[in-house]
């Protein structure tokens, strides 16, 4: 019963690792990035998403009081407009999602639970 358990539980890791954030209509580009390189985004950028996929980065966005270190797997949500700053910590690879903003939602998940 537990090596069931276990194998359950690989599988499921094993899933889990292989879920991405894409936007099917325009997907994201993956940029590497070697150590101390820099990668201004100047614009408006809010709603994009930075996923780092190897190693670590530094990001730093305009009218932003904070900074953010991102390591593989982690997730940051553009949120200001105006300039944003990756520095690569390490060699890296992020993914630069398009802007989720234009995306509207259409289906009613949830909405039937309220009745």
């Amino acid at each position: 019963m537990s090596s069931l358990t276990s194998l359950n539980q690989k599988k499921l890791k094993d899933q889990t690792q292989t879920i991405r954030v894409r936007n099917l209509k325009h997907p994201g580009r993956n940029i590497m990035l070697e150590k101390n390189e820099l990668l201004p985004l100047k614009g408006d950028n809010r709603w994009r998403l930075i996923i780092c996929l190897r190693g670590r980065v530094w990001v730093t966005q305009e009218r932003d009081l904070g900074d953010y270190e991102l390591c593989s797997g982690d997730i940051f949500l553009i949120n200001f407009p105006g300039t944003v700053v990756i520095q690569a910590l390490e060699s890296s690879c992020i993914e630069l999602t398009p802007s989720l903003k234009g995306e509207t939602y259409t289906g009613d998940v949830g909405y039937n639970m309220l009745k």
